[in-house]
């Protein structure tokens, strides 16, 4: 089977922050949106209201393994004393966004618990404002988020802290890159004078 189809070496545990944490970001980015959604239509499609909560509970749930994940890789880091005060601030502020993430997530399934109870007696109204409710705190959340993330890459880019990820040496018989020339279409832009 050629390398390219196999499989990549799982990391270490403390290597694999920057693979985890991307995860949970998007979701939690991609939810206002179907959030609205389901203001809007999920109290006829209950389908709706459940992918928010199953896109919460996955995002939460990568939260969760991101600051685990950052925790270990920070303990290896050997960060300068300016990459630490920016590390310290990055870890704390992902602590306290994954922590009011999970508050959000746990209201949202409340209330979903509490519409199931009461069946139709919920009225369009009262189904309206609760996601009105849960969209009004996200959005702070999601800056959290968003800055947490940001002193992530500051981190990366700007102090130059990288999670150590190995893998085997490339081949020296050139079987892999062969292989890869036969799979890419033809160059068919012209040469530069």
């Amino acid at each position: 089977m050629p390398t390219f189809l196999q499989p990549p070496p799982i990391p270490d545990w403390n290597s694999l922050h920057p693979i985890i944490v991307h995860l949970p970001i998007g979701l939690f980015l991609a939810l206002p949106i179907l959030l609205m959604f389901a203001m809007c239509f999920g109290r006829n499609n209950k389908g709706l209201a459940g992918a928010c909560l199953v896109l919460m509970a996955i995002g939460v749930g990568g939260l969760f393994l991101a600051t685990s994940t950052g925790e270990a890789a920070a303990s290896i880091s050997g960060a300068t004393a300016d990459a630490a005060a920016i590390m310290h601030e990055h870890e704390e502020l992902a602590e306290l966004t994954r922590n009011t993430l999970s508050i959000i997530s746990g209201a949202y399934l409340l209330f979903l618990l509490f519409a199931a109870a009461m069946k139709d007696r919920l009225k369009p109204a009262g189904w309206f404002a609760a996601h009105l409710l849960i969209l009004l705190a996200l959005a702070p959340a999601l800056l959290m988020l968003a800055n947490a993330g940001h002193l992530g890459g500051r981190l990366v880019h700007q102090y130059n802290i990288k999670a150590i990820i190995t893998g085997p040496p490339p081949t020296d018989d050139g079987a892999q890159t062969d292989k890869l020339d036969s799979i890419r279409p033809a160059d068919s832009t012209p040469a530069r004078p």
